[in-house]
């Protein structure tokens, strides 16, 4: 089955949001931020149609409540457009769990960093583990800025489960060459595998990713006497990969 818990591509609505203030706008992207968005024609993010300003920094945009009882260990993904006035420029990205999703309740920074500029959609990932089996949770964005600039724009926003480690993986020396082979994941949402491999048994190195319906791939740039350490992982559709084998 599927990992993805949550996703919303806002083509259709923004059910369930809610926003503090003026900034942030839902739709298709005009006059200045990215030319388009991310997935296929709407987004969200700060005053579509013009510049942010320092009078916006108080504004956020809320989801809606997510309940993650039977959910271990959720992990956030989403794409994201920046382009701020200047280093000192800060996005935040904050947990809520208290009920209504309203301004001046109990809030937990789970992640802010300075962004000035990054001149194409990115993808963001960050763990949710510490609210996995809780119930009411928020997500809330937030944007600091000290002059005016295009803002932060969001698309294509997921809440999934990492995938399960591949099952199977098995290697056969030959003459220069290594034959492996594995079993097809069970998930729904798989995009790739990833392969690894070093001369040592913690094989970091990536060298082939290859597609959802490859279940072998045969390495030919070994050397005969050279013992190698294979690892694979998968990734799902919402860029998330699976612990190692």
């Amino acid at each position: 089955s599927a990992k993805i818990f949550y996703f919303n591509n806002f083509e259709l609505n923004i059910n369930g949001y809610s926003e503090s203030g003026t900034a942030w706008d839902w739709g298709v992207p005009t006059i200045v931020g990215p030319p388009q968005s991310y997935s296929p024609t709407k987004c969200i993010g700060t005053v579509l149609n013009g510049d942010i300003n320092f009078s916006h920094n108080n504004n956020s945009i809320i989801t809606g409540s997510y309940n993650f009882t039977d959910i271990e260990h959720p992990v956030l993904t989403f794409y994201e457009w920046v382009d701020l006035f200047d280093d000192n420029d800060q996005v935040f990205v904050i947990i809520r769990t208290d009920t209504p999703a309203v301004e001046g309740g109990s809030e937990t920074v789970i992640a802010s960093y300075p962004q000035q500029f990054l001149p194409s959609w990115q993808l963001r990932k960050i763990d949710l583990k510490d609210y996995g089996k809780k119930q009411n949770v928020r997500i809330k964005f937030k944007v600091t800025t000290g002059g005016s600039a295009p803002g932060w724009y969001i698309d294509n926003l997921a809440i999934s489960v990492e995938p399960d480690t591949p099952t199977g993986f098995k290697g056969y020396p030959s003459n220069n060459k290594t034959v492996l082979v594995w079993n097809k994941h069970s998930d729904t949402d798989i995009n790739n595998y990833k392969i690894y491999r070093s001369t040592s048994a913690s094989a970091q190195t990536l060298i082939v990713t290859p597609d959802s319906q490859t279940v072998q791939f045969i390495d030919t740039s070994v050397v005969n006497g050279v013992t190698y350490y294979y690892r694979l992982s998968v990734v799902d559709m919402a860029g998330l990969e699976s612990k190692m084998t």
